[in-house]
C-alpha cells in the first residue's frame, strides 16, 4: 500500500463488557486509540516495509480475555523512481 497512515479497527462479538480494554500493538509497540475507549487506533507516520499488528482484549487487571491473529501487511513510499 502507498500510504501516510494506518488505522486499525477492531470489531469484538460479542461486545465489550464494561471495564473491557482493547490493546493494539503494530511491530510489537502499544498504540493508543483514536478516543479513549475506542476501537479504531491509527499509526501515523509509518514507515515503509512490512508490518504486523495484533490485537488483544484485557480486563480491568490487564489480565487478557482473548486475542485476534497477528495480520501482516506492507507499505510502500513515493520515490522518484516510483512517483504516485
Amino acid at each position: 500500500f502507498d500510504v501516510d497512515a494506518v488505522t486499525i479497527s477492531v470489531q469484538l462479538v460479542p461486545g465489550r463488557r464494561a471495564g473491557d480494554v482493547i490493546a493494539v500493538t503494530v511491530d510489537g509497540s502499544s498504540i493508543a486509540p483514536a478516543s479513549a475507549g475506542g476501537r479504531d487506533f491509527t499509526l501515523a507516520p509509518i514507515d515503509r516495509g512490512t508490518h504486523v499488528a495484533a490485537a488483544a482484549v484485557r480486563d480491568a487487571s490487564g489480565r487478557t480475555l482473548c486475542t485476534a491473529p497477528a495480520v501482516s501487511f506492507h507499505v510502500r513510499q513515493h520515490s522518484v523512481a516510483r512517483p504516485r
